[in-house]
This record gives C-alpha cells, structure tokens and sequence, in this order.
C-alpha cells in the first residue's frame, strides 16, 4: 500500500502559510532591522539558511518582540531542518499573537514532520477554533489522525474537507487509502472511483485501488488497475508483485510467475510476497522453489502461522513427514492456534507415530472437548494404533450430531459412517488373525447390517467361514458381495483364493476365471488361476496361464519352472527340461531348478544325474528339504539302502506334517528290514 508523502504536504502548506510574511515588514521595526530583514530574505531566496538566520537574529535582537521578524525566523529554522528551534520561535511568536491560527497550523506541521501526530492534531483544532471558517484546515486535521492511524476520524475530516473542496485529488486519494487501511474495501473502491472520476489526467493511485478490488475479491478489475500502475511507473515492484497475485488467483500461473520475478528483481528484498509467491509456486509443482519462498517468508515473518502451516503440508507432500514435523513444531512453539497442531499431529501421523498424534488431540479435547476434529482425528490414531473398540466409540459418538455441527469442523457425515464401517472392518480382520471367529463374525454382521450395500463385510465374513471349514457359507456371503458389486474383480479373485484354500480348486477356477475376464492385466491373477488348474490336475489349462504372465514377466525364473513342471506332469520331459534350462540361465542360484531337474533325470532313469542335481540344490540351500528327499528316493531307486535311509532320516528331521513323518517312519522301517533278510 503507497505511503503519502507527507513531507510534501507539510512543506507546502508551511509555504502557503508563511508566505505572506516573505515580503512584509511590521511597522515597529527599526531601520537596521528592517535592513538585517531583507538582506536575510535574499540569503533566503538563495537557499542560504544559515546566514540568512543570522541576519534574522540580528535584526531581531535590534527590534526585540518584533512579530515579523519573529515568525519569519521560525519559518527559516523549518526550511533549514531545525525543528526545535522552529517550534521555540513560532511559540514565541504565538505569545506575541495568540489569535494567529497560522502560527498553530505552522507547528502543527512541524509536529507531523517530528510524527508526533496527537501534538500536531491539537494544534490544528486550536487553529480551527480560532478560524472556524478556515475549512482547508480539515485537510491539517485529517493528515495528522491519519498518520496517528485513527483512520475513521480521518476519513471525517476529510469529508468535511471535500465539502468545500469536492474535487480535490488528494483529500480523495486519503480518504480511500484511509477506508482501505480500515479494510472497508467498498468504501475504499467508491472514494477512489469518485476521485479518479473527478480528476482523469491527473489520478495516479491505481495500484491501491486495484488493491483494494484484490481485497474484496474483484480480481478481473484488481488486474486491469495493477495494469494501468504498473504502466504509469515501471519500477513499481509493488504493483508488479500484487499484479502477479491477482494473476494467480485467476489461474494465470506463468504471467503471474513472470511479474513475480520483475518484482523481486526491482526489490529483491520484498519477502511480504514471499508467500503468496509460494502458493503460486507450488500450484506449478515448483515445490523446491516454494520452499525456498516460504523459508524466506518465515525469515521475514517468524510470527506466522500460515506460512509455517503451508511449509509443513508442502514437505508432507514431498514423504519428508520429518521435515515436515520439524517445521510445524517450530510453528506450534509461536501459535498455539488448533490448526497448526492438528497439522503437526498429521504429520506425526504419516510417519505412523500415531501416540504423539493422539497426545496432541488428547491435550486439544482436554481444553476443548466440544472440538469435533479433534475428536474424529483420535479416532483415526486410535484405529491406527489397532484400538478398534476405542475408535468406535467416538465414532459413534459423532455419528449422533448434525451434518451442520460437523461441517462448522470441516467433517462430512458420510466420513463419520465410513469410518464406522472401516474400522468394524479392520477391528474383525485383526480378530480373524488373531482367531477369535466368533467375535469376528459379530462385528462383521454388525457392519453388513448397517452397510449392506458394502462388499467388504460379507467378503470378511466369507473369510472367516473360510477359516471355520464351512464352505456353504463361504459360497453364500461371496456371492452376496457380488450381489453388491458385481463387476468388482477382486472379489471374484477372493472367492476363488478361498475356495482354493479349502481345497475345492475345480470350483475355484469359475470365479478366478471371471477376475482374469474383468481385468485381462491383472497377471498375479492369472498365475494364481495357473496355480489352481495345476492343483486341479489341468496342465494344459495351467501352461495356458503361466505364458501368458510370462508374456509380462519373461525373466521370472519361477514362473519358467512352474511351466516345466506342468510339462513334465504331462509327461513331455523335454519342453520340461527346455524350461528348467531357461530358469537356470536367469538365475543359477535357483536350488528349485536342481531339484526338478533332478527329478527329469530320475524318470529318465539317469539316477546319478538325478543325486547330482539334488545335491546340488542341497548346496545351495542347507535348508531345502525336499532336496533330502528326492536323494533318498533316488539311492532307494538304485537300491542302495543305507544311503536310502540315511537321507530319508535327514528329511525327516525337518518334517512339521505329522501324518508325512509317519509315512517317512514307515519307509524308514521297510528299508531296515531289507537290510536285515
């Protein structure tokens, strides 16, 4: 906002108001007097202050009580800066001539220059006391409660002001700038519009009223004023910068980023802009610029909460939660304001430190406890700290209040039931791990009863009948979830992984078949429907999958040794062997691949070949059992019992299945007594 140049105003009036004295003499004075007198109006006239103040001394200690003389030396005293001496002798001339209204205005003036602006306002009423007619004096009057920074008794007096003078430019021009300083911004837009009106050639003030327009939020014609200044004076950088806020605000990003940098490069010190030139920055995903910006702005601004609060949520969007946390800490240590903890207790949430999140709602609730946030954000820390029961209190709590009462917290009701149901969700899921069926159900029925149009319960619920054996069931709430959501084909590739889980891979494969239908690029789908047609003893159906996830994935060594299996189940030991081969040149680290190889070379009757391969797999990882076993096997093959035995007893170390011990036991048991006959 333009500061007016009250040093002009003062001197003018200084000049107005003494200017009569210049060339007059009092007819008390001496002859010497008058002479040391004119002489010093020469010196005057030449801006030679010093010596035309001591030929004014002298004439006045030869004419003593002289008013002319008097006056006319504080006059020179104001011209040559000394303004105490000014006021010393306007005083004096004042006691000579008490009713001289212009004496008062005089070191009312000089009051202003010293910004004692209450001084300068009581010498201005008493002038107006004593000339009540003099209505140019209003204009004294309110410069001096403008400066004060009364602006509602400034805008009073120059009104009175403007009732004689109407067209005067710069009573208009204060007015306004007063109302905008009071952020009266209609008033302000009237009072510059009637001035401008009033005087076309010579109003200059467009960069206030354009900002005052940007005030009150009338961007198009903010703009087309900022125009108009930046026009007038090219070196305005405040014009340039609040022109590229206008322009930001109307979307306009690259203009308004291009007037930001002429503005910076006029004054590259202007930090006030810092942070709606942030904003912009990062509206252009500009962020580490923003940064940059919005630290500048906290330099210059240390007090701000807002820029603390922008600066935190920009790192939290960048995944640096510390930074941002960092800041916001900073910020919340200057403002104790809801807003910047509740974006600190975000971000302490984002890095999942959900318990110094809950402490700082709890701290918020403890002071506040009727604020809604607060109180809906405990129950997400509560929820992410797997205190379902807990969470769902204050959700149900809240779910009681009126959509309004909500939204005065910036909380939508829908947010409330979604919560509700997501954590009953959550709250049976964590049952369900922990093998509480039973309450896992309840709360699943308990959700499906209050969002039966939500899949998610009643495929939890098929889940959980999935772990109780009960396949009907199982059956029964899957296909009320794609009642529900029919084209959702993750249910469908839910229902299939469960029914697979109960062994039923035949029945399994419809619904699988339907999700690889709904979503052709879901390939962990296909693999897994590979898997359940291998399962189900359909190796073609199977090959058929796996290639096409090996169209995607033609380095997954895995992947090419399920394929050679379901080759060698079909007995075609050489497109097995092809296959085995590929996964050994993508990864020759593969113990599985030497184990199906060894098992190729076994039924092709190359035992040693086989023990070769199982060895092998063995080597590279001690732990692979299943290794043990196909060595045994093989020794068994070639009748070599003690080998045999001893390979059977090293799997059998390892085995968890207490039904396959007893079958290893046995075999065991038959070998030793081959022995013995």
């Amino acid at each position: 906002m333009k500061r007016i140049n009250k040093k002009q105003i003062i001197a003018l009036i200084i000049l107005l108001n003494i200017g009569f004295l210049t060339q007059q003499t009092s007819a008390k004075m001496s002859r010497e007097a008058n002479m040391l007198y004119m002489e010093a109006i020469n010196f005057e006239s030449k801006e030679r202050f010093n010596e035309a103040i001591d030929l004014m001394l002298k004439a006045l200690n030869n004419s003593k009580d002289d008013i002319t003389l008097t006056t006319k030396l504080a006059g020179l005293y104001a011209r040559n800066g000394e303004i105490e001496n000014a006021i010393t002798y306007y005083r004096k001339a004042i006691e000579l001539n008490p009713n001289d209204a212009f004496l008062y205005i005089s070191i009312g003036n000089l009051y202003q220059q010293k910004a004692l602006y209450n001084d300068a306002f009581e010498m201005y009423l008493k002038a107006q006391e004593i000339m009540p007619d003099y209505n140019y004096n209003f204009l004294n009057l309110g410069n001096a409660k403008f400066y004060a920074g009364d602006y509602r008794n400034a805008i009073s007096y120059y009104n009175k002001f403007l009732e004689s003078y109407p067209d005067n430019l710069e009573a208009g021009s204060l007015t306004a700038n007063s109302f905008l300083r009071l952020k009266d911004y209609k008033n302000s837009i009237i009072a510059y519009e009637k001035t401008r009106i009033k005087n076309p050639e010579q109003f200059k003030d467009y960069s206030d009223l354009g900002l005052a327009y940007l005030r009150d939020k009338q961007y198009y014609l903010a703009k087309e004023n900022f125009e108009k200044a930046v026009k007038l004076n090219t070196d305005d950088y405040t014009a340039y910068g609040n022109l590229a806020v206008v322009q930001s605000y109307l979307k306009e990003n690259n203009e308004a980023y291009a007037n930001y940098q002429t503005a910076f490069s006029l004054n590259p010190s202007l930090d006030d802009l810092k942070f709606d030139y942030g904003v912009l920055l990062e509206n252009m995903g500009k962020n580490d610029e923003a940064i940059t910006a919005y630290q500048e702005y906290i330099k210059a601004h240390p007090d701000d909460k807002n820029a603390y609060i922008n600066l935190g949520l920009l790192y939290r969007k960048q995944n640096k939660g510390q930074k941002s946390i960092a800041v916001l800490q900073k910020g919340s240590t200057i403002s104790n304001d809801f807003d910047i903890k509740n974006e600190l207790a975000k971000s302490y949430f984002m890095e999942k430190e959900y318990e110094r999140a809950l402490d700082i709602y709890n701290n918020e609730l403890s002071k506040n406890p009727n604020n809604l946030r607060a109180s809906y954000n405990k129950g997400l820390c509560l929820e992410a700290l797997k205190k379902y029961k807990e969470a769902d209190t204050i959700y149900r709590k809240l779910s009681f209040f009126e959509a309004s009462e909500l939204l005065e917290f910036g909380i939508k009701k829908q947010e409330i039931s979604n919560s509700i149901y997501s954590n009953s969700i959550s709250w049976a899921n964590e049952c369900v791990n922990n093998k509480d069926y039973k309450k896992a159900k309840q709360i699943y029925m308990l959700a499906i009863e209050e969002n039966p149009d939500i899949s998610k319960g009643y495929v939890g619920l098929a889940k959980t009948y999935e772990k109780l054996g009960s396949k009907s069931k199982v059956i029964e709430n899957y296909e009320r979830a794609l009642e529900v959501s029919s084209d959702n084909y993750l249910i469908y590739k839910e229902y299939g992984t469960s029914l697979s889980e109960m062994g039923d891979f035949e029945d399994a494969k419809t619904p699988l078949k339907k999700a690889v239908e709904l979503n052709p690029d879901d390939y962990d789908t296909k693999e897994l429907l590979g898997d359940v047609c291998a399962k189900s003893e359909d190796f073609e159906g199977a090959i058929e999958q796996y290639k096409e996830v090996l169209k995607q994935e033609q380095d997954n060594d895995n992947l090419l040794i399920k394929i050679g299996s379901m080759y060698k189940y079909l007995n075609n030991n050489e497109e097995a062997l092809k296959y085995y081969n590929k996964a050994l040149n993508i990864n020759p680290e593969n113990e599985s691949v030497y184990f199906n190889l060894g098992l190729c070379k076994f039924d092709e009757e190359k035992y040693e070949d086989a023990i070769a391969n199982f060895e092998k797999a063995i080597e590279l990882n001690p732990e692979y059992n299943i290794g043990y076993f196909g060595i045994a096997k093989t020794y068994e093959k070639i009748d070599n019992k003690n080998k045999a035995i001893y390979y059977y007893e090293l799997y059998l170390k390892n085995i968890n299945d207490e039904e396959q011990k007893t079958k290893v036991k046995e075999k065991i048991d038959e070998l030793y007594k081959g022995l013995v006959e």
